[in-house]
């Protein structure tokens, strides 16, 4: 048998099997058992790759055509500008990536012991994280590769295309990777929930939950300013996020935070809060600082003075306990100013209302002071229980503001009740003013 074998090939237009090339050249020799892949070009739209080595081989005509030797192998390949959209086949961490990656790819080693090496650069790349809406952009990076699977080198990047973001770690798959990275004036944010600007510090590995491993996300983060307009107190009415990540962080926020929806207004301060994700509740652990703002009962605007919100972690969704103190001044019959302190306790879901005014006044009193004009929607019971006679307006509040939105020539619309078991009463008031209107 020959021991020794040499072959060029050069071609254009070439097909093999499946795969198509604009023009191929391939050159081979075969010395003393030791294939020799002196060069393999291949050319395609313009993207060229191509490959060298030395695979220390026997050739036969018998059943096992081939057989490796138990010698030093290398090669070596050229890695093209291929999509990283690919990346999806490998692992589901990662959602709709796009970009480029180049590099050289290697093997070496002794049969079977092979392992592979190279070096990969990611240009123009970008993500998402599955369940989130921040896309990841901007990203280039420096990879290299190795038996323990892909280092990461350094990556660096941009949130939606601001801020920015630093890398570094290694992957093998997705039960074995350790990513650590450094996040600078991102904006985190979930439609409808809260929008932060943040820096932070995070770690993404795997970790025991159950009987198999999850990854995770911890580390710290630091608000420095952002909105909260997601209701914490509604635990049955959490979404439930379809994402293979846990969430372990430490989040702080000294100020510049608000907490805002259709009746309150509040600034907050954290110093520490615990926030953990697993499917499919939300929890929180610590404490927030009400340092100012507003909340609104009936059509008076309380001034918060003082107050915090404290948060159980149960497990089973955010637990808010309330110990918050507002102050507010209204006009009495007589038309003095009066001051009204309302301190709110307990649970943010059945919360207790404490009220109190100047005077020595009696709950019912500032019940009806709060309520001047509306006493026909409370009934006799409402300062044995204030805080229920509060909601209670409310509710009708709301209802008038429909009936408003509904009758378009109307500009005043009051439910009322003159006392209990009493017919209920809707007045209307038209428009007697002339109302101009300019849209641009």
């Amino acid at each position: 048998m020959y021991r020794s074998l040499a072959a060029r090939l050069k071609d254009s237009d070439l097909g093999v099997r499946e795969s198509a090339a604009d023009s191929a050249r391939l050159a081979v020799s075969y010395p003393d058992s030791l294939l020799e892949l002196q060069h393999f070009d291949w050319t395609l739209h313009g993207v060229h790759t191509s490959s060298e080595g030395r695979v220390p081989m026997r050739l036969s005509i018998a059943k096992r055509p081939f057989e490796l030797l138990p010698e030093s192998l290398y090669v070596k390949t050229t890695v093209p500008e291929v999509d990283l959209g690919l990346a999806t086949l490998f692992t589901n961490l990662i959602l709709e990536p796009r970009g480029t990656l180049t590099g050289e790819v290697e093997l070496k080693g002794v049969a079977p012991h092979v392992v592979p090496g190279g070096h990969l650069t990611v240009r123009e790349g970008s993500f998402r994280v599955p369940a989130r809406e921040e896309r990841f952009t901007d990203i280039e990076a420096e990879l290299g590769l190795g038996p323990d699977g892909v280092t990461i080198e350094q990556a660096r990047g941009k949130v939606d295309g601001a801020g920015s973001l630093t890398a570094q770690g290694r992957y093998k798959n997705d039960k074995d990777f350790d990513v650590r990275g450094r996040l600078r004036n991102v904006t985190v944010y979930e439609s409808g929930n809260y929008r932060f600007t943040a820096d932070g510090e995070v770690w993404a590995h795997p970790v025991v939950d159950g009987d198999s491993l999850r990854p995770e996300l911890s580390g710290t983060v630091r608000a420095d300013r952002g909105l909260i307009t997601m209701d914490l107190t509604k635990q049955k009415e959490q979404k439930v996020l379809r994402t293979p990540f846990l969430i372990n962080l430490q989040v702080m926020a000294p100020d510049n935070l608000k907490l805002v929806d259709p009746r309150t207004n509040l600034d907050l301060a954290v110093d520490s809060l615990r926030v953990r994700y697993r499917m499919p509740n939300w929890n929180y652990a610590g404490e927030v600082k009400i340092v100012g703002g507003r909340y609104r009962v009936f059509s008076y605007y309380f001034r918060v003075t003082s107050g915090t919100v404290r948060f159980i972690d149960s497990g089973l969704g955010p637990q808010p306990i309330l110990d918050i103190v507002a102050e507010t001044s209204v006009k009495d019959e007589a038309d003095n100013l009066v001051n009204v302190t309302a301190h709110v306790t307990g649970d943010a879901i059945a919360p207790e209302i404490e009220l109190s005014a100047d005077g020595g006044r009696s709950p019912d009193e500032v019940v009806r002071l709060l309520t001047y004009g509306q006493a026909g929607r409370l009934s006799g019971r409402s300062a044995d229980n204030p805080a229920s006679a509060l909601a209670g307006g409310e509710l009708w509040g709301v209802l008038e503001q429909q009936l408003i939105s509904q009758l378009p020539f109307f500009e005043r619309v009051q439910v009322q009740q003159a006392g209990a078991g009493d017919p209920w009463q809707i007045s209307i008031r038209p428009i007697s003013t002339r109302q101009w209107n300019v849209n641009y």
